[in-house]
């Protein structure tokens, strides 16, 4: 798929799952600017501390918090680093994201320290299908005697979905890529996750209208202040100004299977199970316990509807 994550295939074997692969081919939406005002003046008390939208300011204070999120061994000890190379340009898009409305970055505030972020990626219906038509498709068609065309697959109930793709598989070239890169794949699985992925799709297509997003979210907070619930207040406090920037629902796409505390986060404020699969990583993606990459892990990911309210008056105002 990319240099990162080099592929993806299921677990399970519902035909309830949902995954989200088009996070990782390409550049998420831009929000409108007439949902950025409010993110400027937006700033809340959590405790003794100050949660408010990143700004220019901050950039001089935020590479020990950044760089600890990979570092974060008591919470889960494979996160991964940092490119320190792409650090000052990480630094430059977070403390500006809300002049090029390419995501929003929430910090905690100990005094005038940055102490946790919670990132949202926005994604609008035309960039998921533009993602999925344009790099998703492409990438899995190579191991077909044809072209995939979604509304053709998703016309079909799901088990025969899956047998009219197996029909088609040329075994041949997907052993050849697995070969190629060490990937251990099982034929019914890639089929389950491709099956997954488009499904995905649909079910975005019926929940989001135009002018709404989905938000995939990141987030770390510094050791020393961790265990005390800063984190789900920060993610509360988040959720509330999402539906306000007319974000649908926000989703995590891909939590290693043993990052429990993570989990947990998202389990307690109500995020649904939606996916669990295996991830596979190019040697560009690093880890403390994989520092030349090149390995698997099992992961799952979670979503959660924010409010269905503002979609209602939105659409009814048209």
């Amino acid at each position: 798929m990319n240099e990162r994550i080099r592929w993806f295939e299921a677990q399970a074997t519902s035909s309830e799952e949902v995954y989200f692969p088009f996070t990782q081919a390409g550049l998420c939406s831009q929000l409108s600017p007439e949902l950025i005002p409010p993110l400027k003046t937006f700033e809340k008390t959590i405790g003794d501390f100050t949660l408010r939208i990143a700004q220019s300011i901050d950039a001089s204070y935020l590479e020990p918090l950044l760089r600890s999120y990979g570092e974060a061994s008591e919470n889960y000890g494979d996160l991964e680093f940092f490119n320190e190379e792409k650090l000052p340009v990480v630094i430059t898009n977070i403390s500006n994201c809300l002049q090029h409305r390419y995501f929003i970055t929430f910090l905690l505030f100990d005094d005038t320290i940055p102490i946790a972020f919670f990132q949202i990626d926005p994604y609008d219906m035309p960039r998921v299908q533009a993602l999925c038509s344009e790099n998703l498709l492409p990438f899995w068609e190579k191991f077909f005697r044809e072209p995939l065309r979604p509304a053709e697959l998703l016309s079909l109930p799901y088990d025969e979905r899956l047998e009219f793709l197996r029909t088609r598989l040329q075994r041949d070239a997907l052993e050849d890529y697995c070969r190629t890169y060490g990937i251990h794949s099982s034929v019914d699985n890639f089929l389950r996750f491709l099956v997954g992925s488009l499904q995905t799709v649909q079910f975005l297509q019926q929940t989001v209208p135009e002018g709404f997003y989905i938000g995939n979210i990141s987030y770390n907070l510094l050791q020393q202040y961790r265990r005390k619930g800063l984190m789900a207040q920060i993610l509360r406090a988040a959720e509330s100004v999402a539906r306000q920037a007319n974000i649908v629902f926000l989703f995590s796409d891909r939590i290693a299977d043993g990052n429990k505390p993570s989990i947990h986060l998202l389990q307690h404020d109500g995020f649904k199970l939606c996916g669990s699969f295996i991830a596979t990583y190019g040697e560009v993606y690093k880890t403390r316990r994989h520092p030349n990459g090149n390995f698997s892990e099992p992961c799952v990911c979670y979503y959660k509807m924010l409010s269905s309210e503002n979609i209602s008056t939105h659409t009814s105002a048209r």
